[in-house]
């Protein structure tokens, strides 16, 4: 922080140093002097987007959804055309668990590239969380489909399908989890995709406590790797 002030002392006009000081303060705790200097490098250079980013996220976490929407309303001004900015702020509200403002983000980034693999995926999991289980299993199918003929697709399909899976172990009860089981079955081998999934799951069990933090967890996890076991070949 002291080498930070000393070169924010000599050249006090540097947008960079006083994003740099932001980011310095939030890490230690202090989001309100970083919500400041966010601010004051903005007055500096009000088009740089990776500030506005930083600041919008800030509010996010503060409760502050208005102001923040003002600032990520601002990137798409600049950036509009590009998935990857709607899909960038789409994961801010997911990392505070705002899934129903989040959805919307990843749908647009979806529109204007229906092959991006992480905006693809979190709308599943948005869908999910949201219990809109009648669409999330077509939105999954979707996904597997448009990104499995793409490099990489082995690494992307089972780390995607991790992701959702675990979205379902947190947010859906055993009954309901029994009950979309055949659905999840039948999306993902519509998508030709079983094998990948079984990947996924045996990763899952491997990895244990990163899926399940309780025994009820535990249990949901148990069940969805049997059940995927006994119905790979089906």
């Amino acid at each position: 922080m002291e080498a930070a002030e000393r070169e924010l002392h000599r050249h006090p006009e540097s947008t960079e140093l006083w994003r740099l000081k932001g980011m310095i303060n939030e890490q230690m705790g202090d989001d309100e002097a970083a919500k400041n200097q966010y601010i004051e490098s903005l007055e500096l250079d009000p088009n740089n987007p990776e500030t506005r980013l930083r600041l919008g996220s800030l509010l996010v976490e503060q409760g502050s959804l208005k102001q923040a929407r003002r600032h990520f309303k601002r990137i798409l001004e600049m950036k509009s055309k590009k998935a990857n900015a709607w899909n960038v702020i789409g994961d801010v509200f997911i990392r505070n668990e705002l899934w129903n403002e989040a959805l919307p983000y990843f749908e647009e980034s979806l529109a204007l590239d229906p092959c991006e693999r992480r905006a693809g995926f979190n709308r599943v999991a948005c869908l999910i969380r949201l219990q809109e289980t009648a669409k999330a299993l077509p939105a999954l199918n979707e996904t597997l489909i448009r990104i499995k003929p793409l490099d990489r697709s082995y690494h992307d399909l089972v780390r995607g399908l991790k992701q959702c899976l675990g979205h379902c172990i947190e947010a859906l009860n055993m009954d309901e989890l029994q009950t979309i089981g055949p659905g999840l079955i039948s999306a993902v081998r519509e998508a030709d995709c079983v094998w990948q999934m079984k990947k996924a799951v045996e990763a899952m069990g491997e990895e244990g406590d990163e899926w399940a933090e309780n025994e009820v967890e535990r249990q949901k996890l148990e069940w969805m790797i049997r059940f995927i076991n006994e119905n790979y070949d089906k």
